[in-house]
């Protein structure tokens, strides 16, 4: 006979999310798997708010395209703050995120700036 596991049990056994971050309406979650011994695995999702009762889509409007750079420089920066990436790679990641951060500026506040003054 097979069993089936039930709800409780399927939910003790999925990954827990190490951190969910977000730019303007886009967020993801990020997901560390593996184990010490044998490297650690990071994956990670996208996707846009559509309203403040945390409705999802996957379809994206063009003024998302600057919070897509913003998420990738947060991203970056909590991936490789995590310390368990190889040396290289934390400095990869690092670099990403600043030079990312240096090339925004203000560009955030400015993309932002039309939502504000339609409200």
């Amino acid at each position: 006979m097979k069993e089936i596991a039930n709800h409780s049990s399927m939910e003790r056994d999925a990954p827990r999310p190490l951190e969910i971050v977000g730019a303007g309406p886009l967020l993801s979650t990020i997901w560390k798997l593996g184990a010490e011994h044998s490297n650690w695995r990071y994956r990670f999702n996208l996707v846009r708010q559509t309203s403040d009762r945390g409705i999802v889509t996957d379809l994206f409007q063009p003024t998302d395209l600057i919070h897509f750079v913003k998420l990738i420089q947060v991203l970056a920066a909590v991936i490789a703050e995590d310390g368990c990436l190889i040396q290289s790679e934390q400095t990869t990641l690092r670099h990403l995120a600043a030079q990312l951060d240096d090339f925004l500026g203000g560009a955030i506040l400015e993309a932002d700036e039309p939502a504000a003054q339609a409200t």
